[in-house]
């Protein structure tokens, strides 16, 4: 019933950087996922939504997607679905280097993604139980963390002015900004910005 509590509210603006819903009930798995993707908006023809089905995607594909930027976006949102690595089923979608991989995206997840997992059965709590809580919030109330080092790919050599890390270049909807990689800094800056006015030579 917690589940159901905590999906309540949800939407798009709220949604975590990596949310997770298991469940050994299926019927009520099962009604949670298509009341979680109806609440943050999913449409297939949204190219800022990108669905994989973890029985027959690679994990290559979802590599690729986790780190580009949105589409004309500030933000995008990519769903695994059917990832039972993350529970104690026998059956495995992802090889010991491809769970590497993930461990390593989790541990510093992209600031333009919002990743929803979705992995029916019971939850192993020997898998990624210490890695991913500073990010990740668990339907089931089980989940928690994951381990390693991740490099975004839009990693520029601009220092934040504010605690001097390396920040992100990332496109908005209508600007492109530079966004410090520590998510309790925050600091933002607009390098330019989209607008209506006219060039007076080209026009």
């Amino acid at each position: 019933m917690q589940a159901i509590i905590d999906t309540k509210h949800l939407t798009v603006q709220t949604l975590p950087p990596i949310l997770v819903l298991t469940g050994e009930d299926v019927g009520q798995f099962e009604w949670l996922k298509k009341d979680i993707l109806k609440k943050i908006g999913y449409d297939p023809s949204d190219l800022n939504y990108s669905y994989f089905d973890m029985k027959e995607a690679s994990y290559a594909e979802v590599e690729l997607d986790l780190v580009s930027l949105p589409f004309f976006a500030d933000e995008k949102i990519v769903i695994l679905d059917h990832l039972l690595d993350l529970t104690t089923a026998k059956k495995r979608n992802l090889t010991d280097e491809d769970l590497k991989q993930f461990e390593n995206y989790l541990e510093n997840p992209s600031e333009s993604t919002r990743l929803v997992i979705f992995a029916e059965g019971k939850l192993d709590k020997t898998v990624f139980l210490k890695e991913i809580s500073a990010y990740t919030k668990d339907i089931t109330a089980e989940i928690k963390g994951a381990k390693g080092t991740f490099r975004h790919d839009n990693l520029t050599n601009t220092k934040c002015p504010v605690c001097g890390k390396r920040m992100l270049a990332v496109n908005g909807k209508n600007s492109k900004m530079l966004v410090c990689q520590d998510r309790e800094c925050g600091h933002r800056e607009t390098i330019s910005r989209l607008t209506n006015a006219r060039c007076p030579n080209c026009h």
